[in-house]
């Protein structure tokens, strides 16, 4: 055998049994593409030699050029870091029923036909559980949280509940139109009275009143939303919340279901779970860092990034 001057042992018949790239080299000298058998597979080895190689000086490359220009990197880094956070506060998420939609989709054209028409379809049912709603307290509660709702709520077009609710009866020669609930000091009668009504009347029954007269509810209609704001659809469940937490309604057993509402709790889940999920993807990148570097320095640089 001869030695070269780079030092690895060479045999004499020029077959390699040193480096890689000289094992490159020989194999492709052994064996061309289009081979079959042991040739083939040595050349697929040579091959794929030479694509490490070129993938380490790479990453060595870059490394040197990183140490370098460390402190301008790190700087650029710093400065895209801090102008990434300014602009996640203006991120929303649009979890809307037109969000799922092309803009010149068939359905949303529809859709949107049918807004201009009919104004707006979203809409919030606020369930209340009493022991009994025809119960003078009670009706007077219920008004009450009524009324603050259509105070504060924005975007409301119509609100809807048996105390407002307009009760018609056909008589011989005439249609007489009334309050279910008529207005004033409200006593046995009047409450068995308006009992007696809400159950006979279709529209009443299993929509704001339940069968066993426990269960009462308010529906709350929208107009459109206007086109001048982000997403004005998530100022709604907020509002109701705020008039909920009121010292007068906060003993109240109060279901709040709805577009809107399932659209900002929805919102609020994810970024919570977002949040929770970030974390520990940084606490398990930590971990895997120092079991394979053994060092607190290299596992820590994640958390500057």
């Amino acid at each position: 055998m001869r030695l070269p001057a780079h030092g690895a042992f060479l045999p004499e018949d020029g077959f390699s049994c040193g480096r890689g790239v000289q094992n490159s080299v020989v194999g492709q000298k052994s064996s061309a593409p289009g081979q079959t058998g042991e040739g083939a597979g040595a050349y697929t080895t040579s091959m794929a030699h030479i694509e490490t190689g070129r993938s380490a000086r790479f990453f060595a490359g870059l490394a040197r050029w990183l140490l370098r220009w460390r402190w301008p990197v790190l700087l650029a880094s710093v400065g895209l870091t801090a102008l990434f956070v300014v602009a996640m506060g203006a991120l929303r998420m649009d979890n809307s029923n037109e969000a799922f939609f092309m803009e010149r989709d068939p359905v949303r054209l529809v859709q949107d036909k049918f807004s201009q028409l009919f104004s707006n379809d979203d809409f919030v049912y606020i369930l209340i559980e009493t022991d009994d709603f025809f119960q003078p307290d009670m009706v007077r509660r219920v008004r009450a949280l009524a009324r603050d709702l259509e105070l504060r709520v924005p975007h409301l077009r119509d609100m809807t509940f048996l105390g407002n609710a307009e009760y018609v009866r056909g008589l011989a020669d005439e249609i007489e139109i009334t309050d279910l609930i008529e207005a004033g000091p409200h006593t046995t009668d009047s409450m068995r009275l308006a009992r007696q009504r809400a159950m006979n009347e279709p529209l009443f029954l299993d929509n704001l009143i339940s069968r066993d007269g426990r269960t009462t509810a308010i529906l709350l209609e929208f107009v459109r939303y206007p086109q001048d704001t982000s997403d004005p659809r998530k100022d709604i469940a907020p509002a109701i919340y705020e008039v909920l937490a009121k010292p007068e309604h906060a003993d109240l057993h109060v279901y709040t279901v709805g577009g809107p509402v399932v659209d900002y709790e929805f919102d609020a889940l994810a970024t919570y779970e977002s949040q929770r999920l970030v974390s520990l993807a940084l606490v398990l990148a930590c971990l895997i860092l120092l079991g394979v570097t053994r060092s607190f320095r290299a596992a820590l640089a994640p958390l500057l990034i």
